[in-house]
């Protein structure tokens, strides 16, 4: 409780601005007495008042209800709620680095384990023989790659462009791609063609085999003559893209020097993911890891090819 000063001024009259004031003694003015003062909110310590002070400090039994303060007894009162809420805070971050190392190794075991299951299904596809129980009407092609694979592959697209390439021959080609592109750069040189040969620029076939097929019989197989350039954006819309794919990687690996191919914005897995290509590769394989083999493909893909220097 408190109460109005009895102090009066010179005409004997109660001062209208008479001070309130506590009842229990002050604590007097000493120089060499530490005055209690409000500690600054240091980075993760929020701000706290005067009461929460003094209850953390009764909780704690150093404070009695009838007990006066003094300025030392708020300094350590001060001292205390700091390192309590410092220990708080302490103990808030490990929980946070504890969870986001939980996080952490969750989705590498999740990768893990789909990179396991994927190196299981590729070993198993590459051993597994072809027999006739596969009701398998495509053709055989030869292992390793060699120019013979890609005559092969190429008259049946010919001929039966919708009998799917067995997943043994296409996971073969794509083994073969991805290391070839892993020594690959980004940005390729390629020389002027000599005099009397020509250079075919190729863009866009977006699943569009008949159109492969055409350009290849007007102009024929790569050879020193004619050489091509495919500027990428080899699937989506066109129901073939897998065949287009496959296709060029098969003369790629066979006529190396003749055949540079670039990756478009649809060898990528937001683009084809949404356009076609990866639902085509599911349907006609049945298959998560070889979707995941196509998009590993893409990704080693150079970007770019700069022809004599200049172009």
């Amino acid at each position: 409780s408190f109460k109005a000063s009895d102090r009066e001024t010179d005409g004997g009259a109660a001062d209208a601005s008479a001070e309130l004031r506590p009842e229990h003694p002050r604590v007097p003015d000493e120089p060499t007495a530490k005055r209690a003062i409000r500690p600054t909110a240091e980075a993760g310590v929020p701000p706290v008042n005067l009461r929460t002070a003094e209850a953390c400090a009764r909780r704690q039994g150093s404070l009695g209800d009838s007990s006066p303060r003094t300025g030392n007894d708020w300094a350590l009162d001060w001292e205390k709620l700091e390192c309590e809420m410092e220990r708080e805070s302490l103990n808030s971050m490990e929980m946070d680095s504890q969870l986001e190392l939980f996080l952490k190794a969750t989705h590498m075991t999740s990768d893990q384990r789909r990179l396991t299951a994927q190196w299981n299904w590729l070993q198993n596809t590459l051993q597994r023989p072809i027999d006739d129980l596969d009701l398998y009407l495509g053709p055989h092609l030869p292992h390793p790659p060699c120019e013979r694979t890609a005559e092969l592959l190429h008259e049946h697209l010919l001929l039966k462009p919708d009998v799917v390439l067995h997943p043994k021959y296409a996971a073969q080609l794509l083994v073969h791609a991805r290391s070839y592109f892993k020594g690959v750069p980004r940005v390729v040189d390629v020389p002027a063609p000599e005099e009397g040969a020509k250079l075919l620029i190729v863009g866009d076939l977006h699943g569009q085999l008949a159109d492969l097929l055409y350009i290849l019989q007007k102009h024929g197989l790569p050879s020193d003559k004619t050489q091509y350039i495919f500027n990428g954006d080899f699937v989506d819309r066109g129901a073939y893209g897998v065949e287009v794919f496959l296709l060029v990687m098969a003369l790629k690996l066979v006529y190396r020097d003749f055949v540079h191919c670039n990756r478009g914005n649809h060898e990528d897995v937001s683009l084809n993911g949404r356009f076609g290509f990866a639902n085509e590769v599911r349907h006609k394989f049945g298959s998560e890891h070889m979707l995941d083999l196509f998009q590993q493909v893409f990704h080693l893909m150079p970007i770019a090819v700069v022809v004599a220097d200049r172009y």
